[in-house]
């Protein structure tokens, strides 16, 4: 299968690191940085290609690793071609945009996948599991808390630019609501909150954000931010019967009313490989990604939802944003 990389920047790298451990060698890359594209074609023996006509003319499949503003063209062309697309998270940036995806893909006989890789983490993935098992009881709470000190993450000048990143929360915090929403369900209400906190005038984004997800049967609750001092990051689900807890530097913890409490091993795994590996099996046992279109529509609309609400100061229904 040849395999064609759009962008080559620091995600794009990574996830060509990834293709060599997988042996699954690049074929083409493309980028708009002509030494970039260079410095990554000589260290993966592939070909420089000028535009993304020529590397869907040299790929069977497409790993999409460019900025966000540029997602919604970049997936129809390509869908149009029959290419498989790998697309890294967002979508894009409005549902407008997302309904011309849709109309592509649909009309494709190429598989797509979302570059979602929480799930694919196994903490996060376990923690899922347990409440999908009926292990933990009936959803009553779920969170994930990612805090960091990140001062220069407008030295990406698209970043910075909501206009083009969509903000924090399309950019960086919809991994967060995605885990949210495969725990719980899309949910009925959403209520934001964001803060820009780094003075910089480079960066017009926010860079702190809290949510709370009301869904069918109990409720999410999310915080993100690039301004922390301390580094923090936990996640967990409390059920009806239990609670599952997993932090950064700890090992999990699993407790149950009745005074059991479970040990949990994780494997050592990537997720970033293992989201791809299963991008791959879906193209050759020829069935579709449970991270395609859908999960990756509701994602967006969710932090949609969130911005809104963080303007408003009132609750939204993700469904009804168009």
């Amino acid at each position: 299968m040849r395999i064609g990389l759009l962008g080559c920047g620091g995600i794009g790298s990574m996830h060509a690191d990834n293709l060599l451990s997988m042996k699954r060698p690049l074929a083409a890359v493309m980028d708009v940085d002509a030494s970039r594209a260079k410095a990554m074609a000589d260290a993966h023996q592939a070909k420089v290609v000028p535009d993304l006509p020529a590397l869907i003319q040299e790929s069977d499949a497409l790993i999409i690793a460019t900025p966000p503003f540029q997602h919604a063209d970049q997936v129809v062309a390509a869908a149009a071609s029959g290419r498989h697309i790998f697309c890294e998270k967002p979508l894009c940036l409005t549902l407008t945009e997302a309904d011309r995806i849709g109309k592509a893909l649909a009309a494709s006989k190429g598989k797509f996948m979302i570059g979602y890789v929480l799930r694919f983490f196994p903490g996060y993935r376990r923690a899922r599991q347990l409440l999908a098992d009926g292990k933990l009881g009936g959803l009553v709470q779920c969170w994930i808390r990612r805090w960091h000190l990140w001062k220069n993450y407008f030295d990406n000048a698209w970043l910075g630019d909501p206009a083009k990143s969509g903000g924090m929360t399309v950019e960086f915090f919809t991994h967060d609501l995605d885990w949210l929403v495969w725990v719980g369900g899309m949910p009925k209400r959403v209520f934001g909150w964001n803060r820009k906190v780094n003075p910089t005038p480079e960066s017009a984004i926010e860079d702190n954000i809290a949510v709370t997800l009301t869904f069918e049967q109990g409720v999410g609750m999310g915080s993100a931010s690039w301004t922390s001092p301390h580094g923090s990051s936990s996640f967990g689900i409390l059920g009806e019967k239990g609670s599952a807890i997993f932090s950064k530097g700890g090992p999990p913890s699993v407790k149950y009313l009745d005074g059991v409490e479970e040990k949990i091993e994780l494997p050592d795994e990537d997720g970033y490989v293992l989201e791809k590996e299963e991008f791959f099996r879906c193209i050759e046992e020829n069935r579709n990604p449970s991270l395609g279109f859908e999960a990756a529509r509701r994602a967006l609309a969710v932090a949609l939802a969130a911005q809104q609400s963080a303007r408003s100061g009132e609750a939204v229904d993700p469904t009804t944003l168009k």
